[in-house]
């Protein structure tokens, strides 16, 4: 392997450095697009006054299912709570 020069030296390390930010960053958004999602299952749970023993609702929408079949499940017991009461 060849010796790098001072420049290639401070290349690589300002590219190592741009990919840390870049990984950080991504970090940074994962965990604000999950706080995001669960805020919304919060809001849709507290505007459809959702009231099951022991949080079962709560537990199956943390199951790892798409967001389509979370806002399905959540629209179907709405409207079966509705039904109810009816």
């Amino acid at each position: 392997m060849t010796k790098m020069t001072v420049k290639e030296q401070r290349e690589l390390l300002q590219l190592q450095a741009r990919l840390v930010r870049l990984k950080i960053s991504t970090e940074h958004l994962r965990a604000k697009k999950q706080a995001e999602q669960s805020g919304n299952i919060t809001n849709m749970l507290s505007l459809s006054n959702f009231s099951l023993p022991d949080n079962v609702l709560l537990k199956v929408l943390a199951l790892p299912l798409s967001w389509k079949n979370r806002a399905l499940l959540g629209t179907g017991w709405f409207l079966f709570q509705r039904f109810l009461k009816k």
